[in-house]
């Protein structure tokens, strides 16, 4: 097991991943506290389902709306002032 702090884990995360995954324990801590610890996934149970990665993406607005969307988003901006 090994210990880091956030910073050691953002200059260093690919090496620790690494270790992770070869099944060493890397335990992430803030002021000297552990907060997260980084193991090897276990594959065994994550669940991939048969259409996994075959979604695709759709307009977020419907054709039609005459411009409502853009109502809403001015209106969004003004912090919902009139």
């Amino acid at each position: 097991m090994s210990t880091v702090g956030i910073d050691e884990l953002r200059r260093r995360l690919s090496e620790l991943i690494r270790q992770a995954e070869g099944g060493a324990r890397v335990v992430v801590t803030r002021h000297n506290r552990p907060v997260v610890q980084l193991t090897a996934a276990d594959t065994l149970r994550v669940h991939q389902g048969s259409r996994f990665g075959t979604g695709k993406l759709g307009p977020a607005v419907r054709k039609g709306s005459q411009g409502a969307y853009l109502r809403v988003l001015e209106e969004d901006r003004r912090g919902g002032r009139e």
